[in-house]
């Protein structure tokens, strides 16, 4: 049984792993702000890894949120420039905005990014 507090306000109890699986099982469960709050405890724990930024930036695009999607998106493809699914958020981010010029130029990288796999 998952509720928006299943997030361990004690970061020692859990590693990044664990919190982002939490934060997976509430996106799933269509509870966005627990599962930002738990992607939230998870990137204090683990401050670098660009999948924790990219949910968290599903979250708050599933919000519209796109003010703080758009800074997730910027932050995973910052720490992970390779990845192709940062520039997919980014264009995500775009559309809900409505900025159709800049989504074209991140989606052209993204695939740049994704044919190098």
């Amino acid at each position: 049984d998952w509720s928006s507090d299943v997030c361990s306000s004690d970061l020692s109890d859990y590693d990044s792993d664990a919190l982002k699986e939490r934060g997976n099982t509430l996106l799933k469960a269509k509870d966005y702000d627990g599962a930002i709050r738990c992607y939230s405890e998870a990137m204090e724990v683990d401050p670098y890894n660009s999948k924790l930024y990219s949910n968290r930036c599903t979250a708050y695009l599933l919000l519209e949120n796109y003010d703080k999607a758009m800074k997730d998106a910027e932050k995973c493809v910052s720490i992970d420039p390779d990845w192709y699914k940062g520039y997919v958020q980014m264009g995500s981010c775009f559309v809900g905005m409505k900025n159709y010029d800049e989504r074209s130029e991140e989606r052209r990288v993204g695939k740049e990014c994704r044919s190098r796999w």
